[in-house]
């Protein structure tokens, strides 16, 4: 085992062997040594290791290189028909948006809700292709949502402003631990609560208007008035990993990457056609060119699904 740790990380073997460290030096509580022999070895360490880099990291991105390379070069691969979808989807959503030029006001935040959902996409499929397979399990929980707050924002347009305007409730909140911040921001979170319905500083107070009872205002009522309940389970799923859990490590060491990612890509592909059937069917483009969007989205997730 020493001679395996010496042969794959000889910098940091080399560094431990020869550290100026001895039992009795001092210890804070946290593990930090406070002595100038060993900050200079540090010092030392990692400008040796800058200047290394490229032997230090080369085992890395030949391993990501290699990957991406292995994995776009079978035949009929899911890598290959992923990213092509992820390449159309987006250039469907520039085509929309030029037929669409200049498109008015009240449809700006359907185009940039449709844009974070193909920016999240972009992200899972760079992950994927680079082998980080769960990593792309948050990123799907984070699909979902824009997801569903889309379709309930395109079912409910007269909450577009109060959408809007709940960034203030936001903003404030990210701040409240930074005091001259969250003094800054106070104004406008006061001027936001006090121009709408009440519990416009909860989460999802921006549904006030629709969603009366204030019980009701989560994400899980929103996703079931727009169809979307279905998926309730992946996306429960998704939280374990976002938050980690017993679940999430249980399944990362003994269910297959290829069982969990499948269910995730092909959950992603469905979520990512509703993003741009949704925008086509909002926005001002004609019914012929809808529809053939339509069918061009369907034919590609099929041939997607078949892989």
């Amino acid at each position: 085992m020493k001679n395996k740790i010496k042969f794959l990380y000889p910098h940091i073997y080399k560094f431990i062997e020869s550290c100026p460290l001895s039992d009795n030096e001092l210890i804070t509580q946290n593990g930090v040594v406070k002595n100038d022999k060993l900050q200079c070895a540090l010092s030392n360490f990692i400008n040796e290791i800058e200047q290394n880099y490229d032997n230090i990291t080369k085992n890395t991105f030949n391993y990501k290189n290699n990957l991406e390379l292995k994995r776009l070069s079978e035949n009929n691969s899911k890598s290959k028909k992923l990213l092509f979808f992820y390449q159309l989807s987006e250039d469907i959503y520039n085509v929309i948006a030029t037929l669409n030029n200049p498109y008015p006001n009240n449809q700006d935040l359907y185009f940039k809700l449709a844009y974070n959902g193909i920016q999240q996409f972009r992200a899972i499929t760079t992950l994927y292709l680079t082998g980080c397979d769960y990593s792309i399990i948050p990123l799907f929980r984070t699909l979902y949502e824009n997801l569903i707050i889309f379709l309930f924002l395109a079912k409910h347009p007269e909450l577009q402003s109060d959408f809007i305007d709940h960034i203030y409730v936001n903003y404030h909140k990210v701040q409240e631990n930074s005091q001259s911040a969250a003094t800054e921001s106070k104004s406008d979170f006061d001027y936001a609560v006090d121009n709408h319905l009440e519990g416009f500083d909860k989460t999802y107070g921006w549904t006030a208007k629709v969603i009366k009872k204030k019980t009701d205002r989560k994400l899980e009522y929103m996703a079931n008035e727009v169809g979307l309940s279905s998926y309730s389970t992946v996306y429960k799923l998704a939280c374990n990993f976002v938050h980690s859990s017993s679940l999430a490590i249980t399944v990362s060491v003994e269910k297959p990457e290829e069982d969990i990612t499948n269910l995730f890509l092909e959950a992603t592909i469905d979520l990512i056609v509703e993003h741009l059937i949704t925008l086509a069917k909002k926005v001002s483009i004609s019914n012929t060119s809808n529809i053939i969007i339509l069918n061009i989205l369907y034919h590609i997730k099929d041939e997607f699904m078949k892989s």
